[in-house]
């Protein structure tokens, strides 16, 4: 698969074995779908894969997105190893935080840790940092 520069309206950047997205509106299913893909690519040709995530223009995280999220977090398949997301405002981070923990909640949950920082400076300095764990032995 070639990486494309968007997701619907959302702006994708890869570097090695980071995806960055910077959304722009509401996260669909179809968006998801798309990333897991594009997760998928990077695993293959670099054996590992880092979120970092740009909420400052996300306006709404449909339902099926979420749903389709959570089904895929259960699965663990196409896991990154760590997901940065900034930007994000306290409404949209208490529903990222609920429904992470809902998935754990009600059954197996294969997901990759989430941490929320300041900025994408900060993102990258949280992705460095996981990296080295990982190689250190933490566990993916």
């Amino acid at each position: 698969m070639e990486i494309p520069a968007k997701i619907g309206r959302h702006e994708v950047w890869v570097t090695g074995e980071i995806v960055g997205v910077h959304w722009k509106g509401p996260i669909s299913r179809d968006d998801f779908v798309v990333l897991r893909k594009i997760f998928a690519t990077v695993i293959a040709e670099r054996g590992a894969c880092y979120l970092v995530s740009d909420m400052n223009e996300c306006t709404a995280f449909e339902t099926q997105a979420r749903k389709f999220l959570a089904d895929w977090g259960r699965d663990g398949t196409e896991k990154v190893n760590g997901t940065a997301v900034y930007g994000v405002n306290f409404a949209m981070r208490s529903l990222i935080t609920l429904a992470v923990k809902a998935v754990k909640f009600i059954g197996k949950y294969e997901g990759s840790e989430i941490t929320f920082v300041k900025d994408e400076a900060e993102a990258m300095l949280y992705i460095a940092a996981r990296r080295a764990a990982i190689a250190a032995g933490a566990p993916v």
